[in-house]
């Protein structure tokens, strides 16, 4: 698995009555999390933005993606949460190296472009999408621009199109589709080997060795006690500052 270094922060102010949670004296929400996660499979990279970067807003998406145990591949964007604009769904250029053709693709959410790399040659392929809710796939090989060597270049209008295809009138929902890369008897076999756990993109183990730490099965023990000593300083850690500024609060009164 690689969990990105970088993070994104989403704020929201909740309204009275706007939310299940008990909110207290703290109406004005800031979360976290990083701005990529990737499981069996490359990171994913983001070049650009479609507008300049707000002073409260950095136009980027959470991405995520994962290769499943049965080969099938999945890549979504996720929207952003800000006071100012509410959610939006910035569109941006992604690249992603799938590596081996072990399936079908999965693709959620808006973009501007996306490109899939993969090892082996694509010549001689011919590539099929259709939306999730149909039922028969649509060659798109001549809706595409570039030769077809070893990626295959997305425009965002046509996700939009093809994803979107089988939506409601009125409906809401993001697009969603799924490619298929010449014909099933095509697919690799795909060797799921165990996924251990990674540490935390913030600790200190992750900044020794680097921010696209993958696991193996032949990871060591040290690793894992590393991990887990990490873990609990940390715990220790926020648990001592809690506490200082409990007491602070105290004093103040």
């Amino acid at each position: 698995s690689i969990i990105s270094r970088r993070t994104h922060t989403d704020r929201w102010h909740f309204e009275p009555d706007q939310s299940w949670m008990p909110l207290w004296k703290k109406p004005f929400i800031a979360a976290s999390a990083p701005q990529y996660l990737a499981r069996n499979i490359g990171p994913p990279i983001v070049s650009e933005s479609n507008r300049k970067p707000k002073k409260h807003g950095d136009g980027q998406p959470y991405i995520v993606s994962s290769r499943n145990p049965n080969g099938a591949c999945a890549l979504a964007t996720l929207g952003r949460v800000t006071v100012e604009d509410g959610y939006t769904a910035p569109r941006v250029r992604v690249e992603l190296n799938v590596g081996k053709n072990t399936g079908h693709i999965a693709v959620f959410g808006y973009y501007r472009s996306l490109t899939l790399q993969f090892d082996e040659s694509l010549e001689g392929k011919q590539i099929y999408a259709k939306d999730l809710l149909a039922d028969n796939f649509t060659d798109i090989t001549e809706m595409l621009s570039g030769e077809h060597t070893h990626c295959v270049a997305l425009p965002g209008e046509l996700i939009e199109r093809l994803g979107l295809a089988a939506a409601a009138p009125g409906e809401q929902s993001e697009p969603g589709l799924v490619l298929r890369i010449g014909e099933v008897k095509d697919f690799e076999a795909f060797e799921n080997s165990p996924n251990l756990p990674v540490c935390h993109p913030r600790s200190k183990f992750r900044r020794l060795f680097g921010d696209r730490l993958q696991t193996s099965p032949r990871t060591p023990p040290l690793y894992h006690l590393s991990c887990a000593l990490l873990s609990l300083i940390g715990s220790v850690r926020t648990a001592q500052v809690e506490l200082v500024r409990f007491w602070r609060k105290r004093k103040r009164r």
